[in-house]
């Protein structure tokens, strides 16, 4: 068996969300929360808003440029949140001229945030108004889709539970859900599942004891792809349009309830071909093969034949950046110690 272990590393490197992303991810939550503290006319208090979503959860990968923010508003559950979204939104038009930034805000109706778009940084925030009752990390209430009503939702609670999960599994939940992510955006460039469903069906599989988690994590993405398939076969075998219910990892309530039959049906054929490959991958005792069938999995980009391959990919993906060990080991940083090639930023790739 080939675990592969350096290729699924660099794989999980190269997917992370470019440095300045994370940076602006970091900073902007915390300038809308003075922003709010210093401004009247909007019903909020402490701790006034908070960073949600994939990024606090560092389960974000690629060029993603959302961010998600809650926001604290001091009314009851009878106050109409159409209302709210919009009181927000007019607060919410200064901010980035107070930021020193070019942006604009929007309300979509299909959305229950107000839409911040940062020009100068190509960066979204989604903020969104939340009632809540105890503390931030426990159930709130945010408005639904159709600004008719606020319903529960626990998303701090979660950012803390899968951080809790993670810690259990030496750290190998949080890089377990972003392969999965990846490979839904490898294998599908439509019709693709949510990642939140994505993610809600790793935690779930692992809450339920269908993964062995002391093993490598590429036989535990292999695991993951029979669990899923064995447990929605019996729906996908189904001649009434049925869609499987995955449930909330905190309030257990159905949040894919508008999964497509035909998406669903397509993500189902993309869990099948990744099982049998995978299984195939981690039986051969060829290395190459291996190689190749994780290829058919994630792509070639980040699997290559050997690490000169690996270096010219990442030279040519960011010159001027990336560097090779001595050990053969590509980084987009600099070694702490020993010998490394450096990437000139031209069309250099690498010592021949």
């Amino acid at each position: 068996m080939h675990i592969l272990t350096t290729h699924f590393t660099e794989l999980l490197k190269n997917i992370e969300p470019p440095q300045y992303r994370l940076e602006a991810a970091k900073e902007l939550p915390d300038k809308v929360r003075d922003y709010l503290k210093n401004t009247d006319g909007f019903p909020t208090s402490s701790p006034y808003s908070a960073l949600s979503g994939s990024y606090r959860r560092h389960t974000a990968i690629g060029d993603i440029k959302d961010v998600d923010i809650i926001v604290k508003v001091d009314v009851g559950l009878d106050e109409n949140p159409g209302s709210i979204i919009r009181k927000l939104k007019d607060k919410l038009d200064d901010l980035p001229k107070e930021l020193g930034l070019q942006g604009y805000t929007e309300i979509k109706q299909s959305r229950r945030s107000v839409h911040v778009y940062f020009v100068d940084k190509d960066f979204h925030l989604d903020v969104v108004p939340a009632i809540i009752p105890k503390e931030i990390d426990q159930k709130l209430y945010i408005p639904d889709k159709s600004w008719g009503k606020w319903i529960p939702s626990n998303p701090i609670g979660y950012c803390r539970y899968l951080s809790e999960l993670n810690d259990k599994y030496n750290g190998k939940v949080v890089p377990l859900i972003k392969l999965v992510k990846y490979f839904r955006d490898y294998q599908m460039k439509i019709m693709k599942p949510k990642s939140y469903w994505l993610e809600a069906l790793v935690v779930y599989h692992i809450k339920n004891g269908s993964l062995n988690m002391d093993q490598s994590l590429p036989e535990i993405f292999h695991d993951l792809m029979s669990a899923i398939y064995n447990k929605f076969a019996p729906i996908l075998g189904r001649e009434d349009g049925a869609t499987p219910h995955i449930p909330d990892p905190m309030l257990e309530n159905d949040i894919s309830w508008n999964w497509d039959r035909s998406h669903f049906e397509t993500f189902m054929n993309r869990v099948k071909e990744a099982e049998n490959t995978t299984q195939k991958a981690l039986q051969t005792e060829d290395q190459e093969e291996a190689i190749t069938l994780w290829q058919n999995v994630f792509g070639e980009e980040h699997f290559p034949k050997d690490t000169k391959q690996a270096a010219h990919k990442l030279a040519e993906a960011a010159p001027g950046k990336a560097s090779v060990s001595s050990a053969g080991i590509i980084s987009s940083l600099q070694p702490a110690f020993g010998k490394y090639l450096a990437s000139k930023p031209t069309r250099f790739y690498g010592e021949e």
